[in-house]
């Protein structure tokens, strides 16, 4: 029995009412835990979270290696003059793209036009000496035939006319000779390309095939050398040949910038060899020049 006081005075409570109290004081820490709880699980439940997905579909898929190679040029002349003389003018720009037979420097010809001339003189006199030999020679046979001169006279005449035809032949070809060396003046290139930088300006002095006046590289098609591993190496030297060593068409390649952008540049094997010697591949241009390309994302 518990006794509760209340002031002055004092009430006992039966058992019946002892379990009503503890049952109404049991529900209601009951129902104050769950509340918490519930209160607590709605604060820390994450969020639901978002998950992506693809559809996966079969398709063809062309295996292809990735190599690292640098771009020559097929044909690269460097620009020497034939002749000496001093620079008159440069008849081109810098970088800029030039046809096959193109001026790019002219040297001074004056002093190759007087030798032309001075040759042309000396090829008039020799075709006189060689007109006045034979009509000496056609005399002397004559005579001879009237037994009027010696057979001595004769052998000198036919000599002489020999002599003059030949200084005739040596003039003409001196002509040539001076005609040649004029032409030599306009440095001509030799191949369609882009020129690079005048390596002397007007006004300097050009020394026959030493000076070295510019350089000249092809465009299209060009080569593209990088090296490879010794495995990829003999696969492609396999599909180069069956087992009968019959030639087999060569395996298309292309080319990619650094900027992973694919070039519309279409090539072939040229060759493959072993050691340290690159393997050039030869690429046709597509559309534009090797620097103006235009580049495309699209993969083939």
């Amino acid at each position: 029995m518990v006794l509760i006081n209340r002031g002055t005075s004092t009430r006992r409570l039966t058992s019946h009412q002892r379990w009503r109290n503890w049952r109404r004081l049991l529900i209601a820490s009951l129902a104050v835990i769950s509340l918490a709880a519930c209160q607590r699980t709605q604060e820390q439940a994450p969020p639901t979270p978002e998950v992506g997905f693809t559809i996966i579909t079969p398709r063809a898929v062309r295996l292809a290696d990735e190599f690292n190679g640098r771009v020559e040029a097929v044909d690269s002349v460097e620009l020497r003059p034939r002749v000496s003389g001093y620079l008159q003018s440069v008849s081109y720009r810098e970088g800029e793209a030039v046809q096959k037979g193109a001026v790019l420097f002219m040297i001074d010809q004056r002093p190759y036009r007087i030798a032309l001339d001075q040759a042309a003189a000396q090829w008039q006199r020799a075709q006189a000496a060689s007109q006045l030999a034979q009509l000496q020679l056609e005399r002397v046979r004559k005579l001879m035939q009237s037994r009027a001169t010696s057979q001595e006279e004769l052998d000198n005449s036919e000599g002489s006319a020999v002599q003059a035809k030949a200084s005739l032949h040596a003039a003409a070809a001196a002509v040539d000779d001076a005609k040649l060396n004029l032409s030599f003046t306009e440095v001509r290139t030799p191949i369609a390309g882009r020129a690079g930088r005048a390596e002397l300006t007007v006004g300097n002095l050009a020394r026959a095939d030493q000076t070295l006046l510019t350089t000249v590289v092809s465009q299209d098609p060009v080569y593209i050398y990088f090296d490879c591993d010794e495995q990829s190496y003999l696969r492609y030297l396999a599909q180069r040949g069956d087992a009968t060593r019959r030639a087999t068409p060569p395996t298309p390649c292309i080319s990619r910038s650094r900027t992973k952008l694919v070039f519309r540049m279409k090539g072939r094997w040229t060759f493959l060899t072993t050691g340290s010697i690159p393997r050039p591949v030869r690429f046709v241009r597509v559309c534009g020049s090797v620097i103006r390309r235009t580049p495309s994302r699209e993969r083939s």
